[in-house]
């Protein structure tokens, strides 16, 4: 039995040695965030928490992060969090109460703010007549739509073919909202995680040529195998796809088009026609300006799934770009002062935390501190 405490067990001790599979990782990561073994991992970072530190690696390392707290004020900041023993790795992995927890006990008040409650699984399904359909996962009920059975199963949205369409096509729409996300199974079976502030526009079933969906914002897509070619638009490219799985980053907020390949094999074409094929692990970004080129690059599949798997993961990254991110999930304003945009964090946070105790891991630098004015959040550079 997979769901048992000693299994718990065996993947944090996979994960604080390194020796997790990617698989494993997010199968942690899913029985974190439900929230079932908390006082397992409590018991756990106690443990940690009173082992003495006897590797001259840890401590050197420990030394290093406060070295760089202290002295570097005047520069780029960042949350060294990632390499900080087996202490912080078990921190990082708990949801709200262990993260704080941790900070506590190196004596670093988090600031004053009133808590922002995280999003959940919501979403409108607009259907072919536009009728609004609204979803949440307290919610279990069956529709019709133009050929299809349409059966909402809490946060999951499952789409059966029944007939070929006859005649026009019946277009739905699922769409959430900032501080929302919902899942799709789409006529043919493929899998679809829908992140906050995104819309998915398909047919209620798919014609025999081809599969065609529309994607705005973020979503996730396991795509399954079909002789039909499965085809996925957005403002600025179409990737073409044959049985895979990749994530695809389309906020128009953002300065590209951001799409990362799991596994199998697909062709991205800009509206310049330029096009380029991914191997898996590799990432595309499609400007949003108007360049013609398609650089790819070598990414972190992992990082680029974290949000449907239920964190943030953030690697030297800006504030400006985190605060978008956490603008999505958590519905609120933010504003970075001065300089304050261009610092640097590091960290990995739950996505079921509330919003006071993920800024109070950015704040713990020392770096840089927020306070909240109605529903927008400031963030100041602390100067020595």
């Amino acid at each position: 039995m997979h769901d048992t405490p000693a299994f718990f067990r065996q993947l944090t001790d996979k994960y604080l040695t390194d020796t997790i599979t990617a698989s494993e990782k997010e199968l942690l990561f899913s029985m974190i965030s439900e929230g079932a073994y908390q006082s397992e991992l409590e018991q756990l970072l106690a443990e940690v928490w009173e082992r003495p530190v006897t590797g001259g690696e840890d401590i050197a390392v420990r030394e290093q992060i406060f070295d760089n707290i202290r002295t570097q004020q005047k520069k780029v900041r960042q949350l060294r969090i990632r390499r900080w023993s087996a202490a912080a790795a078990i921190a990082l992995v708990l949801g709200a109460a262990g993260t704080v927890f941790f900070l506590q006990r190196e004596h670093r008040s988090p600031q004053p703010l009133a808590a922002v409650q995280p999003g959940s699984q919501k979403a409108v399904l607009i259907l072919g007549d536009q009728s609004q359909v609204p979803l949440d996962s307290s919610f279990s009920r069956t529709l019709q739509q133009g050929g299809a059975t349409v059966s909402q199963k809490g946060g999951q949205l499952i789409y059966t073919a029944n007939s070929q369409p006859s005649g026009a096509v019946t277009f739905n729409t699922l769409q959430t909202a900032r501080g929302g996300q919902f899942r799709l199974q789409l006529p043919d079976g493929t899998r679809v995680w829908v992140n906050a502030g995104s819309t998915v526009r398909y047919p209620a079933v798919f014609p025999a040529n081809e599969r065609h969906i529309t994607v705005t914002g973020e979503a996730y897509m396991e795509v399954q195998a079909d002789k039909r070619p499965f085809l996925v638009s957005t403002q600025h490219e179409t990737v073409q796809v044959l049985g895979t799985a990749f994530n695809i980053n389309a906020y128009e907020e953002e300065p590209s088009t951001l799409t990362t390949l799991l596994s199998g094999k697909i062709r991205i074409v800009n509206n310049h026609q330029t096009a380029v094929v991914l191997a898996p692990g590799q990432q595309a970004a499609v400007s949003h300006q108007a360049s013609t080129e398609i650089p790819v690059a070598e990414a972190d599949p992992d990082q680029a799934i974290a949000w449907k798997n239920g964190y943030f993961d953030f690697e030297n990254e800006r504030l400006d770009v985190i605060f978008r991110l956490l603008s999505r999930w958590y519905d609120v304003q933010f504003v970075a002062e001065g300089k304050a945009a261009g610092l640097q964090f590091s960290a990995v946070v739950t996505r079921t935390s509330s919003l006071e105790e993920v800024l109070s891991v950015l704040s713990a630098t020392g770096a840089v501190n927020f306070s909240r004015e109605g529903n927008t959040i400031r963030a100041r550079v602390i100067t020595p």
